[in-house]
């Protein structure tokens, strides 16, 4: 494909014949000519979220993008309206490449009943492969309020589902022949990719139900990461109990082999739930009564210390904001 903006007639055929227009909210949306999406104002507060992953595996990059967007886009309390889709394509893709992820991305929309509004494809040979960057729209209650703000002293910490969720499901495809060597498939198998464990949709919803001050799901970089940033701008720090932080042992082992931190690996799947004192084991248990794991693994503090416990109450380390991810020691170069 030529570089610069895709050609009308592969736009047209390729990405706008699929986006279907199943929401009143939007005035305007994708068509050619058109830079921006419009929506209707409705009552509250209009919220919009990013996603990209770059990594190709058996998880598709779109769908990745598309679920990275909608978990930062729930965090908030939002109901999604439509997202946008961001093409940069190197010059080697072919026109199907392009046709099928359209229909992959719509296919999601479709299930969630939203509406692809717009976006911008181009060709470039700055791309040595392909990028998706999703935008998620959505409104919220203007009630409804997850600031950093309302983090304080004695707050409790709920985790969600297991550490490394997204980068275990990429390791496991990229690395597969390697950790063949060591490890039976059914093994293996455990710690690949399940989409509808990656979406946090359903726990976010009940944790604002029950109370919860902050949410921020865990992603690039990890827990460890997420973690720091949710202190970050609340000016917070906290404690956290090792033993505590649900981990599949898959992934301790083959993190092992490869050595590389499961605690700073690609998370997405997984949620950090702020909740006033006393109401994260409450919170905890309603989530595990909906079948979705959760564990309270520690509290804020009024101090700036980040600092990781073990059950005895010995300090295995004190966290400063971890940079990169570890999925790119092992998945770099691919």
């Amino acid at each position: 494909m030529e570089k610069g903006s895709i050609r009308e007639l592969v736009l047209s055929r390729s990405i706008l014949k699929h986006i279907r227009k199943n929401r009143k909210e939007v005035i305007t949306g994708a068509g050619i000519g058109n830079d921006y999406s419009k929506l209707r104002h409705t009552e509250g507060n209009i919220v919009i979220a990013q996603g990209m992953f770059s990594v190709p595996s058996k998880l598709h990059i779109a769908e990745a993008s598309y679920i990275k967007a909608m978990n930062n886009l729930c965090v908030s309390g939002a109901k999604p309206v439509g997202i946008n889709v961001g093409l940069m394509l190197p010059q080697s893709i072919e026109e199907k490449w392009v046709r099928d992820t359209m229909e992959l991305v719509n296919s999601l929309a479709d299930r969630d009943n939203i509406q692809v509004m717009g976006g911008h494809t181009e060709v470039s040979d700055a791309c040595i492969r392909p990028l998706v960057m999703i935008t998620a729209v959505g409104n919220v209650s203007s009630e409804l309020d997850f600031s950093y703000e309302n983090i304080e002293d004695g707050c409790e910490i709920v985790m969600t589902k297991h550490t490394g969720l997204m980068g275990m499901a990429v390791i496991t495809d990229k690395c597969r022949e390697k950790l063949l060597e060591r490890f039976a498939v059914s093994y293996i198998k455990n710690a690949e990719y399940i989409s509808d464990s990656m979406y946090i949709k359903r726990e976010a919803e009940i944790a604002a139900e029950q109370g919860a001050v902050y949410m921020h799901d865990i992603s690039c970089g990890g827990l460890y990461t997420a973690l720091c940033q949710a202190v970050k701008r609340a000016d917070k720090g906290f404690v956290i109990n090792h033993h505590d932080v649900p981990i599949m042992q898959e992934t301790i082992e083959i993190c092992e082999y490869l050595d590389i931190n499961p605690y700073m690996l690609e998370g997405t799947g997984s949620l950090i739930i702020i909740t006033k004192k006393d109401l994260g084991k409450p919170l905890a248990e309603v989530l595990n009564s909906e079948g979705i794991e959760a564990k309270v693994i520690g509290r804020i503090t009024d101090n700036k210390d980040r600092s990781v416990f073990n059950s005895d109450d010995e300090k295995l380390r004190y966290l400063f904001a971890p940079s990169g991810d570890e999925i790119y020691k092992v998945c770099g170069t691919v």
